[in-house]
């Protein structure tokens, strides 16, 4: 609220510093760099026209949640910016309820992703550093949850595959992985596959920001021997307390990124997240 008032209000001036922790200049310009690629890649998308947006809007609002989803847990804003992305993501619901078409709503979006496009860079790294936090505002909830979510939502991407519209495929297991993780908090191993995923799909960002993250091979092909490391990695650190978590990865298809999200949240779907006693 302070980043917001001083924002709005250049005449303020705060009473007493910030009580954050002040991130790298390099972290910054990699995460500005990733903010600034990632939202004029969806407009790139949606300006080819293929789908056209005005017959297929709902691949396109996907692909939008998952940018603002994925933009709210990786770059960790504060400020104008966190304010614009939990504005989309009240929009959109918001609208469902109102029964408000599709198609305004994408309209909606962009307009507000283009404030974060306009915005200074001196403004974003005003608003980076980090935080404390005593607890979460975010809802506990049990695997069936997210379980029910993927189940819901994961066919809407068939469409999009089948006819090989891939950041809108992909758009689609994304929105997943973000709305959970934004609206959830979820049991630990839940969690872990999740970020998980954003790591393996991500991968560039995590790389640019110092990860020493081995799921591609040199050629930039994924390394199925390390992402499958990296899966039972997450079963093994939550076994005492998740001693069935099991991870089935005979359905991973590592032959395409979206073959591979269908099948990755089709195993996290099916893990069996019963408590030890």
């Amino acid at each position: 609220q302070d980043d917001l008032l001083l924002d709005e209000f250049r005449m303020l001036q705060t009473v007493e510093p910030v009580s954050g922790n002040e991130i790298p200049e390099a972290e910054k310009e990699v995460k500005y760099g990733y903010i600034q690629h990632e939202i004029k890649k969806a407009f790139e998308e949606m300006d080819k026209g293929k789908p056209d947006p005005n017959q297929y809007p709902g691949g396109y609002a996907y692909m939008f949640l998952y940018l603002a989803y994925k933009l709210d847990y990786l770059a960790k804003p504060e400020g104008f910016m966190m304010d614009t992305l939990e504005k989309i993501h009240r929009a959109y619901f918001a609208a469902a309820a109102e029964e408000k078409n599709t198609q305004l709503k994408n309209i909606a979006f962009r307009k507000e992703f283009q404030k974060l496009l306009d915005r200074p860079k001196e403004e974003f790294f005003k608003e980076m550093y980090r935080t404390r936090s005593t607890f979460g505002i975010t809802t506990p909830v049990g695997h069936e949850k997210l379980a029910a979510l993927i189940e819901g939502e994961l066919p809407n991407m068939d469409w999009y595959k089948d006819n090989n519209h891939v950041m809108l495929a992909l758009g689609i297991p994304g929105y997943i992985v973000g709305y959970a993780l934004f609206n959830y908090a979820l049991p630990k191993p839940d969690r872990e596959y999740l970020h998980l995923y954003l790591q393996i799909m991500e991968a560039g960002y995590f790389r640019d920001l110092g990860f020493k993250l081995e799921h591609y091979d040199a050629a930039g092909k994924p390394d199925k021997r390390a992402i499958l490391r990296s899966i039972r990695a997450v079963a093994e650190r939550n076994r005492a307390q998740y001693p069935k978590v099991s991870p089935d990865t005979s359905g991973l298809d590592f032959g395409s990124p979206v073959l591979f999200a269908k099948g990755y949240l089709e195993m996290v779907k099916n893990l069996d997240m019963t408590k030890a006693d």
